[in-house]
């Protein structure tokens, strides 16, 4: 599954976009984020532009106009040169989300470039909260400000994307074989081991009892699981002799501490 870039920008208006904080984050593990300096002297500015810029410094995104280390006539060439990767090819269409119609139109003013699809995850996905109110789990700040940061947002906005794609992906793959094993005397407690056949196609090995409660895995059980990975490979065939069942190189994901999946490499 190809991953998109994701993108967020803070800054300031005045007479024109003045961009102040870009975050981007690419195949959901190449993150850039950059503070730039202002692209003017502060006493330059009108009284109304001082009197915008100090409102959204003081009530949303905390950034001082001053603040910054990279020159702002970077701006341009260094976020498009983080969008697109260095490695990339150019030929090659990429997409890239990013919350709110007025940033996709900023940000397609950054990039102007026809390579890059510019969509907003507002359009593609209606039922996306406000980034206000997205989940902060797996987030982290710049340490600039304590609201609107774009590095905060540019996670929130990728981690409600993955989480999407996982529920999508799971509601495709189809449960071919199943079998449970208890794991107490009276069956309170089981493991259960079900084939999805998708795509994606998995092992999947919950944990839980009887009134829906998902058990934690210690470190140590999920070791001795992985390791014991080709028994259970073993087990699953012995005990479907006429069915042929391939699973390929597997890997471990260990979501939540509650749940084990085998994934697919390939």
């Amino acid at each position: 599954m190809s991953v998109p870039t994701f993108v967020n920008l803070q800054g300031f208006i005045v007479n024109k976009r003045v961009v102040k904080e870009a975050a981007v984050l690419r195949k959901g593990a190449i993150l850039s984020h950059c503070i730039f300096t202002c692209p003017m002297s502060w006493n330059f500015l009108t009284k109304s532009e001082k009197y915008c810029a100090s409102w959204l410094s003081a009530y949303h995104h905390g950034l001082q106009w001053e603040d910054g280390t990279i020159p702002y006539s970077m701006v341009k060439r260094l976020i498009t040169m983080t969008v697109i990767g260095e490695e990339e090819n150019n030929a090659n269409k990429a997409l890239v989300y990013i919350k709110g119609r007025e940033k996709r139109e900023w940000l397609a003013d950054i990039l102007n470039n026809g390579d890059l699809t510019v969509e907003t995850l507002d359009t593609d996905s209606e039922d996306i909260d406000s980034l206000h109110n997205l989940d902060v789990t797996n987030t982290m700040r710049c340490g600039k400000h304590v609201k609107n940061c774009a590095l905060q947002n540019v996670f929130k906005i990728y981690n409600w994307w993955s989480q999407r794609q996982k529920e999508f992906m799971k509601r495709r793959a189809v449960r071919l074989l199943s079998r449970r094993y208890d794991l107490t005397a009276t069956g309170y407690k089981y493991l259960e081991i079900g084939i999805n056949v998708g795509p994606p196609s998995y092992v999947e090995i919950p944990l839980g009892d009887h009134r829906g409660h998902e058990l934690s895995l210690s470190l140590e059980t999920w070791n001795g699981f992985y390791e014991q990975r080709w028994n259970i490979y073993k087990m699953l065939r012995n005990e479907y002799k006429d069915n042929f069942i391939s699973v390929g190189p597997l890997k471990g994901d260990l979501h939540g501490a509650a749940f084990i999946r085998f994934e697919q490499t390939s």
